[in-house]
């Protein structure tokens, strides 16, 4: 069977190719654990049929996804395994692409295949530290493609979240926060297409669209990396959105400082209490509801995270 499979999804007739891989994907799914000691093969076997892929101009095939579903299925044994983890490492650009062009065609294949990523981040998280700036630009390329499936988006969107619970430091040293922040700013400055959705700040288990993802995610930052690196890229957004005439920019600014409260208390109690309590009362004021309900939004969780403070400006 073994070399049925090794052979067969590297054959050149097609329906040969695509019925072994189907038959990769499925025992590595049910007996993943027979696969361990010929992880070296595998390893051949998964380089080339990229490299074979990449080269044929089309990444979306169904060999391509059975090949990522086999793979995610045994990354749980790759931890400690130099060579292995190593070739999952140098893979990532080439799944990046694949993924690319399943996120244009198929959303579902996108998630599934996606998989890879989310497996190796759980249990082999250095394979991912070289190629950290490669994962950030592709994710924030497809969360800002409104063109795509709000599926995909919000997947990506959620995995840079993960990526910055994963490795802060790198992100810092790597200078990705400001594109991040700049990022989720606009994805939470967009009008809403569920009914509501401007009250379901955090999401739900209905609904979860790339914005509300995006107010997660800046939470996820809020609480992981230090307010002096995320903070002045911040307030760059914040000034002109609430100068400004566009109501879900400011919309955005409102939800911005209500969810950084909890991640960035000690900071902004210090250094930017008084000035963002002005900033949320002329929030609650405003004609527009929408604004007014975001506003009351972060006056609540500066009521909940800033204490004592706070209550020195009731």
């Amino acid at each position: 069977v073994l070399e049925f499979i090794f052979v067969g999804t590297s054959s050149s007739d097609p329906k040969m190719s695509e019925l072994a891989s189907s038959v990769f994907s499925t025992l590595t799914d049910v007996a993943p654990d027979q696969f361990v000691p010929h992880m070296d093969t595998v390893c051949r076997l998964y380089s080339s049929a990229l490299v074979a892929m990449d080269a044929s101009g089309n990444m979306a095939t169904p060999v391509m996804y059975n090949v990522l579903l086999a793979m995610s299925h045994l990354v749980q044994f790759i931890a400690g395994r130099e060579e292995v983890e190593r070739t999952y490492e140098e893979s990532i650009p080439y799944v990046v692409r694949a993924l690319a062009a399943f996120a244009e065609q198929d959303s579902y294949q996108f998630i599934e295949a996606f998989d890879i990523l989310e497996n190796l981040a759980e249990d082999s998280p250095r394979t991912l530290t070289s190629q950290l700036k490669l994962l950030i630009d592709f994710c924030l390329q497809l969360s800002a493609n409104a063109q795509l499936d709000d599926s995909v988006r919000v997947k990506t969107i959620t995995f840079v979240g993960w990526l910055v619970r994963l490795k802060k430091k790198m992100i810092i040293k790597q200078r990705l926060v400001e594109p991040i922040v700049v990022a989720l700013f606009r994805l939470m400055s967009v009008a809403p297409e569920v009914e509501d959705e401007d009250e379901e700040y955090f999401g739900s288990n209905e609904v979860s669209t790339p914005s509300t993802c995006a107010t997660q995610s800046l939470d996820v930052l809020a609480l992981h990396i230090p307010p002096k690196h995320l903070i002045p890229t911040l307030m760059a957004l914040l000034e002109p959105a609430l100068r400004g005439s566009d109501p879900l920019a400011k919309k955005a600014a409102y939800l911005s400082i209500a969810v950084i409260a909890e991640g960035c208390s000690e900071h902004i109690c210090c250094k930017y209490l008084r000035p963002l309590l002005d900033v949320i009362k002329r929030g609650i004021t405003d004609p527009n509801v929408m604004i007014r309900n975001a506003a009351l939004f972060a006056l609540g969780q500066f009521s909940e995270h800033l204490q004592p403070e706070i209550s020195q400006h009731a």
